[in-house]
């Protein structure tokens, strides 16, 4: 008995460590991380500016309060960064955290209503969806968002009427939560989980315990809003209503009213294409609580972002295990919907003939010179399209479901670890980190001396911005305030625009760095 007990003990330790090794190649990277400006380098620039300040409530730009966000997820980076040090890798321990709490999920929401077959695939589907696994290697709010919205429905699913417990103090928790995180994005997944509350869950708007986690979850917020007008008034926070409006209004983000039924699709290839036979059959066939929570709720949230006018990939997110969890029933209805099978198979191999046609494409205008790409990067993407085209064409629909998606998650994963560590999610900006972090000249003069930024004689170009904030990241005594010419004194340091070194008096500074990849910003000091 005690053999069997330890032989049963040894096979489930050794499973886990194979999850371990199957993901740890997919979150460290051999290579050096860099940001990329919007929005990630703009959230942790914020949160750095929290600990310079010891200001933990305002979200600050450049020194003002600007409130056109909420500030949990400059919270969390903060918090990251106090305890294990400014680096690249400690701004983005929380999205890598609630990249993993959703997986979890995932696998427990689909594992309550398919099995626990279904329930691996799904997350094996998630995390190597493309989407997932890039903002898995983001530091922005989005991440936490996905994990706390697939909480929130977990609970409110396992949330039973005779059994008062965690589950109803979570089913209302989530949604301050998520406010903190995201500001009244929040409110669309809310809005589209309520019929599912109403037809299955009703008996939880009448729960205390539902209540009292309602309120223990809005409370961070209410007293973070409440401190910030009495800090800063009633006019200054009120731009996080102010950018909403401007959000859902027309703006240079503003896309039509069909962009994400492309972008959707294209970003979780080649999986969106086996959750729509789910999908139909779902509709047809599910009369409990299935037809809510994965395609009632998916769908309605998907109609409820493209009535927003602001439309982003990020958005899209949201939907990823939805999509994941369908694509991975699909295994199951393979083994008796033959037809369907073969006709998914065959969409799958000529998509692979079109990436391997787009490949041999890219190598011929390589090796004619109409390609400007580094050596280093084409070749990275040539395998990918290599190693996708040809395992997609050598797909046999006669095989079952289950070993067809082994192939694919087999080969996907191959894809994302070359992605990972050849630094193409992780290593953002080489150039400019390759002209501030690596660069022995540039981080000899600054050392540990204080630098500014000048304010520039107009405004800045969408660019110029971006680099203003990568550049900034890489100080390591940053003045967080914009300042002007005159108020610098002998010595001091500052990146100024080049197009503006012309206004000054003559000899007034001197320019003591200058790069092609950081124009227009130059270091100068004041004579």
């Amino acid at each position: 008995m005690q053999v069997n007990k330890f032989g049963g003990l040894k096979k489930i330790f050794s499973k886990e460590i194979l999850k371990v090794l199957f993901i740890i190649p997919l979150f460290l990277s051999i290579r050096p991380r860099s940001y990329i400006a919007h929005d990630e380098g703009y959230y942790i620039l914020q949160s750095r500016a929290i600990l310079d300040s010891g200001n933990w409530l305002a979200p600050v730009s450049w020194g003002t309060p600007v409130f056109d966000r909420t500030i949990g997820i400059q919270w969390m980076i903060a918090g990251c960064q106090k305890i294990f040090g400014y680096t690249s890798w400690s701004s983005h321990i929380p999205s890598l955290i609630f990249g993993l709490i959703s997986l979890c999920f995932t696998y427990l929401l689909s594992k309550r209503y398919f099995g626990v077959q279904v329930a691996s695939i799904s997350a094996g589907i998630l995390l190597l969806s493309p989407i997932f696994f890039d903002h898995i290697h983001l530091a922005t709010q989005d991440m936490p968002l996905l994990a706390i919205e697939l909480i929130g429905i977990y609970s409110i699913a396992k949330a039973e009427k005779e059994k008062s417990d965690v589950f109803h103090v979570i089913s209302g928790v989530w949604m301050g939560i998520g406010f903190l995180i995201k500001g009244f994005m929040i409110f669309l997944p809310v809005m589209a989980i309520i019929p599912f509350i109403l037809w299955r869950k009703r008996y939880l708007l009448s729960s205390k315990l539902f209540l009292i986690g309602f309120v223990v979850g809005c409370l961070p917020a209410f007293a973070w809003i409440s401190l910030s007008i009495n800090e800063y008034g009633y006019e200054v926070v009120s731009n996080l209503l102010h950018k909403l409006l401007y959000l859902s209004g027309e703006n240079i983000f503003a896309k039509g009213p069909f962009y994400y039924m492309w972008n959707i699709p294209l970003f979780t290839l080649p999986w969106f294409i086996f959750a729509i036979h789910p999908l139909v059959y779902g509709i047809k066939n599910w009369r409990d609580e299935r037809l809510f929570v994965f395609i009632g709720y998916p769908l309605l949230l998907a109609f409820l972002l493209s009535c927003f006018k602001t439309k982003t990939t990020y958005y899209g997110l949201q939907l990823t295990p939805y999509i994941s969890i369908l694509a991975a029933y699909s295994a199951v209805l393979f083994s008796t919907h033959h037809a369907v099978r073969r006709r998914l198979i065959g969409f799958i191999k000529i998509l692979g003939i079109c990436l391997f046609l787009g490949a041999v494409t890219l190598f011929l205008m390589r090796l004619n010179g109409f390609l400007v790409v580094g050596p280093y990067i084409f070749v990275i993407i040539l395998f990918v399209l290599l190693a996708l085209s040809i395992t997609w064409i050598l797909l046999d629909w006669r095989e079952s479901g289950y070993r067809i998606f082994a192939r694919l998650l087999l080969c996907q994963w191959v894809v994302m670890v070359v992605l990972t560590q050849g630094g193409l999610l992780t290593d953002r900006n080489p150039l400019i980190r390759n002209a501030l972090s690596n660069n022995y000249d540039v981080m000899q003069i600054v050392k540990d001396q204080r630098v500014s930024f000048v304010k520039t004689s107009s405004g800045l170009e969408a660019s110029d911005s971006k680099k203003r904030i990568l550049i900034a990241l890489a100080m390591k005594n940053l003045n967080h305030s914009l300042i002007s010419n005159e108020s610098m004194s002998e010595g001091d340091l500052a990146w100024i625009n080049k197009r503006d070194i012309h206004l000054l008096p003559p000899g007034d500074l001197s320019i003591l760095y200058s790069n092609n990849d950081l124009f227009p910003w130059v270091l100068v000091a004041k004579n």
